[in-house]
């Protein structure tokens, strides 16, 4: 449905999920996050790849096309803020 803003296409995919399922993905992820995963560092460090600002800039415009254009933009930046704070506090470079 949102498979030119992949990222929005994601979360909504995650919020179909049974919530027992959800619950353990957030478990899992908290867990590997809070023990310093080595998984952690190395998935941040490929999303600095995906997450540039010309491809959030790019995912914006493509939100103009949908009737959700404005939970998609909303989204997009929460999820563009978040991830800046991550790579501050795992000394990721983040690129533009």
């Amino acid at each position: 449905e949102f498979g030119s803003v992949p990222v929005y296409q994601g979360f909504v995919s995650y919020q179909k999920l049974p919530g027992e399922t959800r619950e353990e993905i957030r478990k899992k992820a908290d867990e590997r996050y809070n023990a310093d995963d080595p998984e952690v560092q190395n998935t941040g460090t490929r999303l600095l790849e995906e997450f540039t600002d010309d491809r959030i800039r790019a995912w914006v415009q493509a939100a103009g096309s949908f009737e959700q254009r404005k939970d998609i933009v909303e989204f997009l930046g929460n999820m563009k803020k978040r991830f800046d704070t991550f790579c501050l506090e795992n000394g990721l470079s983040a690129q533009g």
